[in-house]
């Protein structure tokens, strides 16, 4: 009987000393990380790495754009400190208070990272436990299930970027509303300045014997 078949190289288990090493330090890594939702779209590195500073050191900074909109969809930001009570500390700080971006609060949310965050996180050491993947033919038993699965998962992802769509539009509403409240405030505030400035405010205590301290 000739010698047993060299497994593939697909086929060999990781060596049990590197695997675990390499998965340890990304787990180190994710304790450093804090994840931001709802950031703007005009967000950038150098942005984020400004607001960031102010807790600690930031390390690096990953922008996460939505593959379904990822012009004008809010972005996913992760930021790795250089220790786990600075990534601990800017989570607090950010909930607890408005997340400034450029002087202009920012209504994001502040999470502490897990690993499925990671998209490119390494795989998991196992205990001997083997994964295999197939195609599914027409025909095959299972072919009707899955193809079910596939149909859900175009459905959901249209009924998502609608929407997202709509979402936008709101956004959009509110945003407007938003600046022409500002404006009228803005307004305001000038039509007092001028009254005060040209002493129509003085004039009018006077004339309704009222008292007015101002200058």
């Amino acid at each position: 009987m000739g010698p047993a078949a060299e497994p593939s190289s697909s086929e060999k288990k990781p060596s049990p000393s590197n695997a675990p090493s390499e998965y340890q330090k990304f787990e180190e890594k994710v304790k450093r990380c804090l994840m931001l939702e709802d950031v703007t779209p005009q967000a950038t590195i150098p942005m984020v790495q400004t607001a960031l500073g102010q807790f600690g050191t930031v390390v690096s900074i990953d922008i996460i754009n939505d593959p379904l909109d990822p012009k004008h969809a809010a972005k996913r930001v992760i930021v790795e400190m250089k220790t786990p009570r600075e990534a601990s500390h800017a989570v607090k700080e950010i909930r607890e208070h408005p997340f400034m971006i450029k002087g202009v609060p920012r209504p994001v949310r502040a999470l502490h990272a897990v690993a499925t965050m990671f998209p490119d996180r390494p795989q998991k050491p196992s205990s001997g436990t083997k994964r295999t993947c197939e195609w599914v033919k027409p025909g095959d038993p299972e072919w009707e299930k899955y193809n079910e699965f596939k149909q859900l998962a175009k459905k959901h992802a249209q009924e998502l970027t609608y929407l997202m769509e709509v979402i936008r539009k709101e956004e959009e509403k509110l945003a407007q509303e938003q600046e022409e409240k500002v404006r009228e405030n803005v307004k305001k505030l000038d039509e007092i300045h001028l009254c005060v400035k040209d002493r129509v405010v003085h004039r009018l205590s006077r004339y309704y014997g009222m008292k007015f301290e101002g200058d």
